[in-house]
């Protein structure tokens, strides 16, 4: 007797019930201990002046800008798009936070409020004009 092969309704509905019980799996941070990733930084604008040096416990940022109220009443970062409005980023001894990294993840919310081009994040290897 020869055995038939599954339809492609069948595939089908076998593939959508992996994807829905792979809905309930919990997932793990990509910063969880021991995946080999580390937060570099996490800026809180909370209480600061604008124009203020921003510090964590790792990293710290120096540059123009100012503060206003974000879409859930905190205070975030308002950069206006001019060139006296930056941050410059360092580790907190002042060296450089990205040397001996092979790749970074950066995620902030943006609301842009320009039309013209602009970057919202810029690296360079060094401070040289």
């Amino acid at each position: 007797m020869k055995k038939k092969k599954p339809g492609t309704k069948r595939v089908l509905a076998a593939f959508l019930a992996l994807a829905m019980a792979g809905a309930y799996v919990p997932s793990i941070p990509a910063s969880a201990e021991g995946s080999g990733a580390d937060l570099l930084l996490d800026f809180n604008f909370e209480g600061l002046s604008a124009g203020a040096e921003i510090t964590t416990d790792t990293a710290s940022a120096t540059g123009g800008y100012t503060l206003t109220e974000s879409y859930d009443g905190s205070s975030a970062l308002h950069l206006d798009g001019t060139s006296s409005q930056w941050l410059n980023v360092t580790k907190s001894d002042g060296t450089s936070l990205l040397t001996g990294l092979d790749e970074i993840t950066i995620s902030y919310d943006i609301q842009n409020e320009r039309t013209t081009t602009n970057w919202a994040f810029f690296a360079a290897p060094n401070t040289t004009t």
